[in-house]
């Protein structure tokens, strides 16, 4: 197995990252890497057991995801279990930390184990760590702008 873990400071308040990071249905609002994000059963209640699907940007990969752990307004922990990507196994961890005096620590912990023995080895240490850690970083900080974007409509609508 394989781990990468990004984090990103924002200066929005942990309540403004999970109004956003809680609303499982729309990682695609901040995420630049998905085309578009949705509730595979959207009658189901959002925490553990609740599955969607990504459609990546580049039109063709997806990925399907289940809660398997939910703490209201702290993480979540997802289970990958179906992707069009050449892992087998792949969970994330996607959680948020306040900052003393003030803003929010927004994390990503993405285990994972590649395909194809030690050829997926080699490809993972060449290039697809790298790139992982890249798309992931992406993610957090496009949380964290959000999340800002929506503390200053607020405060223009107030």
């Amino acid at each position: 197995m394989s781990l990468v873990q990004v984090t990103h400071n924002t200066t929005a308040s942990p309540q403004s990252c999970w109004k956003l990071l809680g609303d499982f249905a729309h990682i695609d609002l901040f995420n630049k890497n998905l085309s578009k994000s949705y509730l595979l059963n959207p009658q189901d209640p959002i925490g553990v057991g609740t599955r969607r699907q990504c459609d990546v940007s580049d039109g063709k990969n997806f990925l399907r995801e289940e809660i398997i752990e939910w703490k209201e307004g702290e993480y979540y922990v997802i289970d990958i279990y179906e992707s069009s990507f050449p892992m087998d196994r792949q969970s994330t961890k996607f959680g948020l930390l306040p900052i003393s005096g003030g803003g929010t620590k927004i994390y990503m912990n993405f285990d994972y184990k590649v395909k194809f023995g030690p050829i997926g080895s080699l490809m993972n240490a060449l290039m697809l760590r790298n790139f992982l850690s890249k798309g992931l970083q992406n993610v957090v900080n496009g949380l964290g702008e959000k999340a800002v974007e929506l503390e200053v409509q607020t405060q223009k609508v107030a």
